[in-house]
């Protein structure tokens, strides 16, 4: 009986074993998380500022707003060699990016904004939403491995 126990306890624990290996570690799954939720409260705030963007007082603050928000997402540094971590932080800096320029002309064209029905502005919470959206998957995904 004890020999065939052994036969079958040890082909159970190395199929275990294998099929784990494919797995990232608790330490790196960790590491992971803290920047996407880093970047996901970044996101956050952004997103709160370009909701309260309705007239041409808030411009300039949320100019200022902006730039540090994009401050401190430079700051975040995905794991070396994670390539969906970059990708995810060049895509919040670029969207930044587009973000001032917008504000630049708005605050450049300031007599002639219609907050309410603006474009431009739509379109950038269109942009923060599909990136908050991609964010969430990725959590999603690095939760699975």
């Amino acid at each position: 009986m004890a020999k065939i126990l052994r036969h079958f306890i040890f082909p159970i624990v190395l199929l275990a074993a294998l099929c784990s290996c494919n797995r990232i570690s608790q330490a790196e799954q960790r590491q992971k998380f803290e920047y996407l939720y880093g970047m996901k409260a970044q996101l956050s705030l952004l997103m709160d500022e370009s909701y309260y963007l309705n007239s041409n007082q808030r411009l300039s603050s949320y100019k200022d707003d902006t730039k540090d928000i994009k401050r401190r997402v430079s700051e975040l540094e995905p794991l070396e060699g994670w390539d969906e971590g970059t990708e995810i932080k060049n895509k919040f800096m670029d969207l930044i990016d587009r973000n001032l320029d917008l504000t630049d002309s708005l605050i450049s064209a300031k007599d002639s904004i219609n907050f309410e029905s603006n474009a431009s502005i739509d379109n950038m919470k269109a942009v923060e939403n599909d990136l908050m959206e991609e964010l969430d998957a990725l959590i999603s995904k690095v939760g699975r491995e």
